[in-house]
């Protein structure tokens, strides 16, 4: 079975301005949408139809995106909150540099390799517990050794906040040399964390 790969629908993108996100397309020309994409469906009943609107959000969001994930876990919900509000301003920042900033403050490590494994993600920073050998995510699971083994080329940065963290990627994860890591060789915290990202050490651009 053919697959009809790309199918933007140049006549149905049209109809959108690149000024609106993906929400907003749905939202308000959701009939008009469905009615073209009936139309193509019909006129090619042996095709599988792929819409993708990746060049739509793009436009909106020309950095990529990039994940917040905090996995310090149940017991110190406290350091989550902390870091959040913290975080706030940070999040302001990276949004106003063009990227899709997404946080979660339960992240698994589900999560994150959905971030590693997504053609759009371009920066991922990570904050939980962590020793000489792991870091783990919310449910206490120590992130597996290979989580970076399908990581697409356009993740370009990953920044590790746990304790020991430097020491343990160096050790057992394999991280492919497109990507660039920061984390802290021994102990560190929120507070830390932060400054770091205040400071003139980091930046997210991606040279």
């Amino acid at each position: 079975m053919r697959s009809i790969k790309c199918i933007l629908l140049l006549a149905v993108l049209s109809l959108y301005s690149n000024s609106f996100a993906g929400e907003h397309i749905f939202a308000n020309s959701s009939k008009s949408f469905v009615k073209q994409l009936k139309k193509i469906t019909s006129e090619n009943p042996d095709q599988i139809i792929h819409v993708d609107f990746k060049k739509k959000f793009k436009s909106v969001y020309p950095a990529g995106d990039l994940y917040i994930l905090l996995a310090v876990g149940k017991k110190d919900e406290s350091m989550t909150k902390t870091e959040y509000q913290k975080l706030w301003g940070i999040m302001n920042y990276l949004s106003d540099k063009g990227f899709r900033v997404m946080m979660n403050v339960k992240a698994k490590v589900a999560h994150l390799e959905a971030a590693i494994n997504s053609v759009d993600t371009s920066l991922i920073m990570w904050s939980s517990h962590g020793n000489t050998h792991s870091f783990y995510d919310y449910a206490g699971n120590a992130v597996p050794y290979d989580i970076f083994k399908n990581a697409h080329e356009n993740l370009y940065q990953f920044v590790l906040s746990a304790c020991y963290g430097r020491k343990a990627l160096n050790a057992n994860y394999s991280i492919p040399s497109h990507i660039k890591t920061w984390a802290w060789s021994g102990l560190t915290n929120s507070t830390e964390f932060i400054s770091f990202l205040l400071s003139d050490t980091w930046s997210a651009n991606k040279h």
